[in-house]
């Protein structure tokens, strides 16, 4: 597993501290927003073809040593829809997303997912790059992230 350098600074201020995180990662997290996304379009082939869910794809399909749980998809699932969701008006602006539509079930959240994707990145899987570009282009155009929250933004609606 790489390693990033994530800077922290000062604000002079508010005399809190803060970070710049690059947008492939996720604040609170692990593991890049491409491991994500691309773990819960592997469960969602896996219970599309196999009819398997979280545990079996974590189990049988993913590398021991990356110690990625049923439960930890699981986590990643809410967090990828709650990302998806937030950004949609931005992205319904480039992308066709007439297909996508909410749902409250882990399977019907899995194929939500899947339909952003194919939406977005019609002309086939997308790659970690792929996804990078995606979630780089929001951050730039919203100054947010598309996928988590930093924790100045959670300080803020703690406040409020």
């Amino acid at each position: 597993m790489d390693r990033v350098r994530i800077a922290r600074f000062l604000c002079r201020s508010t005399m809190r501290t803060f970070s710049l995180l690059p947008c492939q990662l996720l604040p609170y997290h692990r593991y890049t927003v491409a491991t994500m996304v691309l773990a819960l379009l592997l469960a969602y082939n896996a219970a599309e073809t196999d009819h398997r869910g979280f545990c079996t794809v974590a189990e049988q399909w993913l590398p021991v040593d990356a110690v990625i749980t049923g439960w930890l998809l699981a986590c990643w699932l809410n967090v990828i829809v709650a990302g998806f969701r937030r950004g949609h008006a931005w992205l319904a602006k480039r992308y066709d997303l007439r297909r996508v539509s909410s749902a409250k079930t882990s399977a019907a959240r899995l194929n939500e997912i899947h339909t952003y994707c194919d939406a977005i990145f019609a002309r086939g899987p997308p790659t970690a790059g792929d996804i990078i570009a995606v979630a780089g282009a929001y951050g730039s155009a919203n100054q947010r992230f598309l996928f988590g929250s930093p924790s100045q933004s959670r300080r803020r609606a703690l406040d409020q």
